[in-house]
Order: structure tokens, then C-alpha cells, then sequence
């Protein structure tokens, strides 16, 4: 199975090998945000900062992810070296999301006479911040957006998926207008907004991993009653297992931040 590294190494922007190649590519990209390919010690202040950047800042920003992406593409076989540029990549990563982290309250306001009443909203939340990390690892900054459009319409998009909506509204609402611009859902982006947690399930018991497909990724999402009936267990201890598993999948982040 392809490591989690590895798919998000593969993702960088390979028109502008050119740039990533060029003998001070690394003071280019990273030297403006404080790191270097040496960086083993970083500020979390830094990376957990909420003050919105610049849209030049935010596009520079962007671009040393996809410069630290093509890094690890290069060190796939050297383990330590890989995990030391994907440290550096989610102390950057965590601090392009961090601004954007009400975005998800904000998509939640503007579909909130739309979601259905059995709908556990904690369950939206940690699917917008699952999205929120693939929007990041997705994002590219060379079209010329900004990230928070893309973001909300990624996390939009990602509740319509659980189809906890109405779907004539989800035809009608195809994009976000920020009053910057709109930024367009395009299959070519989303592809399947589920791989964040694809690639993190290696943590999870089978039980879990089945009920977290079932929950999140299945196009079919069923219900915590349907799942009692499939393990011989209650409700609530459905509820319990899938609360249990997406603590682990948030220790697993928690431990990308080092």
C-alpha cells in the first residue's frame, strides 16, 4: 500500500520543475517563512498562527509546499530524509490552514436550513477539517486564486457528499462568491475528498475502519442503527466506536505537527 508521504509527494506541480530544480531553490521558497531543508526545530506559534496572510503571501506560501512536495518526491527511498521535508511540508501546510479553519462554521451557516435534522453536525465539522488539509494539499497556487475560495467550496462540496442535503440545492450551489472571487467546484481538483482519510486508517482496529468507510467514505453513508445491526451492538456503542476512531485520526494529525 502506497504510504501516506509518498501520495502526498506526488501532488506538486510538475510544470514548474524548472523553478523547484534551480540551485537556490531552497532560499527562494522556504528562507521567507524561516526554514530551510535543514530545519529539524520549529515555532508552533508559527504554524498554528491565525492571522490571515497577504494573497501574495498565501500564493508564496503555497508554492514552498509544492517546492517541499517535489523535495520528497526526490527522497521517497531515504526514509529518515523524506520524514524530515514532511515535517517541514505540515509545518508549512498547518500554517496555510490555519486562517481558514472557520471556514467550516462558515459553509455549515450557509447550508444550515438545507442539512437534515438526524444529521450529526459533529460529524460535518470533522469532515470540513479532514477537507480543509486535502484542499491544502491540493491547492494550486499557479491559477491565480486564493485559498479560502477553494477551501469553502472543498468543504461545501464535501458535506454534499455525505448527501445530508437537498439535492436540488447542491445542483443550484456550484461555487462560493467570497466578494474576491469564485472559485469553481471542478472534478479535476476533488477527484475524492475522502483520500485525507484514506491514508491514515492504518491506525484504526478493522471494526473501526469499517465503520469509518461506512460513515465517511461509502457513497452510501448509513446510519449508527444500521451499523448496530451489522456488529450485533446499540446505537450508542456505535457511536462510541466512531468517536474512538476519529480520536485516533486526529492524534495521527496531531503527531504530523510533531
Amino acid at each position: 500500500m502506497e504510504s501516506y508521504i509518498a501520495k502526498i509527494a506526488k501532488k506538486f506541480n510538475s510544470k514548474h520543475i524548472n523553478l523547484f530544480t534551480q540551485k537556490n531553490a531552497s532560499k527562494q521558497f522556504l528562507k521567507p517563512f524561516g526554514l530551510s531543508l535543514n530545519s529539524t526545530c520549529f515555532d508552533s506559534s508559527f504554524e498554528n498562527n491565525r492571522t490571515k496572510l497577504t494573497k501574495d503571501k498565501e500564493i508564496q506560501l503555497f508554492k514552498a509546499l509544492h517546492f517541499i512536495k517535489f523535495k520528497i518526491n526526490c527522497v521517497l527511498d531515504i526514509k529518515k530524509k523524506a520524514e524530515q521535508y514532511f515535517r517541514i511540508y505540515t509545518v508549512l501546510r498547518n500554517r496555510a490552514i490555519s486562517p481558514h479553519v472557520d471556514v467550516i462554521s462558515i459553509c455549515l451557516n450557509k447550508i444550515s436550513r438545507r442539512v437534515k435534522q438526524s444529521t450529526d453536525i459533529a460529524d460535518l465539522k470533522e469532515r470540513g477539517y479532514m477537507t480543509l488539509i486535502y484542499a491544502a494539499d491540493r491547492f494550486d497556487p499557479w491559477r491565480g486564486y486564493q485559498f479560502n475560495t477553494y477551501a469553502g467550496a472543498a468543504v461545501i462540496h464535501s458535506f454534499f457528499d455525505r448527501k445530508h442535503t437537498d439535492k436540488r440545492f447542491f445542483e443550484s450551489f456550484v461555487s462560493i462568491n467570497t466578494n474576491e472571487e469564485i472559485y469553481p467546484i471542478e472534478t479535476e481538483q476533488h477527484e475524492d475528498s475522502n483520500e485525507i482519510l484514506n491514508g491514515l486508517l492504518e491506525v484504526l482496529t478493522e471494526r473501526e475502519k469499517i465503520i469509518i468507510y461506512h460513515r465517511f467514505l461509502s457513497k452510501k453513508n448509513i446510519t449508527f442503527k444500521e451499523i448496530g445491526k451489522k456488529f450485533k451492538i446499540g446505537v450508542e456503542r456505535s457511536r462510541q466506536i466512531q468517536e474512538k476512531a476519529l480520536k485516533k485520526l486526529r492524534e495521527q494529525l496531531d503527531d504530523q505537527k510533531g
